[in-house]
């Protein structure tokens, strides 16, 4: 077995599989298109040697990184105008082991990973290649973030780079976060111990978020951060706060604050209470931005990554519109990967919503499909919160599966103490098993944990149906009260406000 260093390229056509549905002949004339014309030419121009061809994908090997990024660009711009081909380019570079029937490698199977977050008419490449490249080449990309990605241990840092002809808009690099050293009073060991295992989880937390780049800022020496993240700790007796605020690097304008209380008798239980919460606030407003970041792009141009962040921010405004918009985008995210664990989870937080909200079952057959891919997330992501929480939801309100539910609830609460769509979770099991009072109270501390949250309206009207089921319709109108002065135009909570303040009326005479 021969073993060498190589310049890898991956490439294969999107809605292949579409196509081949639609019109068998005409998805094999693409393909054709691309062998005879589009791409392999070019890359054989550049040095490329076809390695291996599947279908609608192609591995090609090159000689060296500046020939490799030459051959994918120039592929690229070759097909921004085409009206039907779009091809997904990932490239890295790594050592190669060949017998006389295959060849093998781990940065064959990472560059097959990288290509599952490449944006269709673009390029994504690894950290490890970009360093290999001078600098009239690497200046072309822009930094895409990290990524966790299937089958590989420690999170990868990626790079895109997007055609600028053809109307087609460049992205921005990701945005980062340089988080400061914590101010802390009083001046004791103690205090001055917390504020720092605070900042250094606090890091350690927000690198595992893909859509932002996190820098320790400790020294106060970066100077180039989208934002800063601030904090202070100050303990007195049985008494702890730690504010937080994101600023925006540059003008020294607070984007977002929280002040955050506890007990710091026990210093650690205190600290890792207080970095859950922060954690979850922050995660909300990391997704926010992010899918601003790519909001200008069109919908068919979107990576992976890019779609479930732009569903993310559609599901945060809260409407009918805004969700089917989310459900739209992760279909799409579905044919670029159908194994992602996020998109999966995502998709079936769509479905279980929609429906109720159309008040509409589930077929058999979709109930099963959705089951079936809320399963496989799971085992792809057992340390998502997230994944569970749906999966939890679907059992829920599609299976009618109350224990199912209540174990998917324990593993989120394992996961994420603070997170508050899982107290919505075990709110809405207490209220399907008639337990109204505890029903109430979770969903209360739901709300309470819900403060910076866009979906607030969403959990104050659960709350308040709980109250209402309870029969306390005073304390259903003030909660859906404060949902109407948020949204104002939710039908949903202004008819159960009617109701409530009609059963309040007659109770009262």
């Amino acid at each position: 077995m021969q073993s060498r260093t190589t310049y890898l390229m991956m490439a294969d056509l999107v809605d292949y599989t579409r196509s081949m549905e639609a019109d068998q002949d005409h998805a094999i004339g693409l393909i054709q298109e691309l062998r005879n014309c589009r791409l392999e030419p070019v890359a054989a121009r550049h040095q490329g040697q076809v390695m291996k061809r599947m279908g609608d994908g192609w591995i090609f090997g090159f000689p060296d990184a500046k020939t490799l990024i030459a051959s994918a660009i120039e592929i690229q711009q070759d097909l921004a105008n085409h009206s039907e081909i779009r091809l997904r380019i990932s490239r890295h570079t790594g050592e190669l082991l060949e017998d006389e029937s295959d060849f093998y490698g781990a940065g064959v199977n990472l560059t097959q990973r990288i290509l599952t977050q490449a944006p269709p008419g673009g390029l994504t490449i690894s950290e490890e290649l970009l360093r290999k490249l001078p600098p009239d080449q690497s200046n072309e990309f822009h930094d895409a973030g990290a990524f966790r990605l299937k089958g590989i241990a420690l999170p990868v840092t990626l790079f895109q780079w997007r055609p600028s002809e053809a109307g087609v808009v460049e992205s921005g690099e990701v945005p980062s976060i340089a988080v400061e050293a914590f101010a802390f009073a009083p001046d004791d060991s103690e205090t001055r111990g917390a504020a720092d295992d605070l900042h250094e989880q606090l890091i350690t937390r927000l690198s595992r978020r893909t859509g932002i780049r996190v820098l320790d800022d400790s020294t106060g020496q970066v100077r180039q951060a989208t934002y800063l993240l601030r904090g202070r700790l100050r303990t007195a007796g049985a008494r702890g706060r730690l504010c937080v605020s994101l600023m925006l690097g540059g003008e020294n304008r607070t984007v977002w604050s929280q002040i955050y209380e506890g007990d710091p008798s026990d210093i650690f239980a205190f600290c890792d209470e207080l970095i859950e919460r922060v954690d979850v606030d922050l995660r909300l407003q990391i997704n926010a931005f992010d899918g601003n970041r790519v909001a200008h792009l069109p919908e068919d141009r979107l990576s992976l990554s890019e779609l479930r962040s732009r569903a993310a921010s559609a599901f945060y405004r809260g409407t009918m519109q805004s969700w089917e918009e989310a459900e739209r985008l992760l279909k799409r995210g579905k044919q670029l990967a159908i194994d992602d664990p996020m998109a999966l989870a995502m998709m079936g937080e769509a479905t279980v919503i929609l429906n109720g909200a159309r008040y509409e079952d589930l077929d058999a057959e979709e109930a099963l499909l959705l089951e079936k891919d809320l399963d496989h997330a799971v085992e792809i992501a057992p340390r998502s919160d997230y994944v569970f929480w749906v999966r939890g939801l679907f059992r829920l309100n599609v299976r009618k599966d109350l224990t199912g539910a209540e174990r998917d609830y324990q593993r989120v609460m394992s996961l994420s103490p603070a997170y508050a769509p899982g107290f919505e979770l075990r709110g809405q099991i207490e209220l399907a098993s008639g337990k109204l009072e505890q029903a109430t109270e979770s969903l209360a501390h739901s709300v309470a944990l819900s403060e910076a949250d866009p979906l607030l309206p969403y959990r104050l009207y659960i709350l308040s149906v709980a109250y209402f089921c309870w029969q306390d319709y005073d304390q259903a109108v003030v909660r859906l009260n404060q949902a109407l002065q948020l949204q104002p135009r939710i039908y949903a909570c202004q008819k159960l406000r009617y109701l409530s303040a009609q059963h309040a009326r007659t109770i009262k005479v």
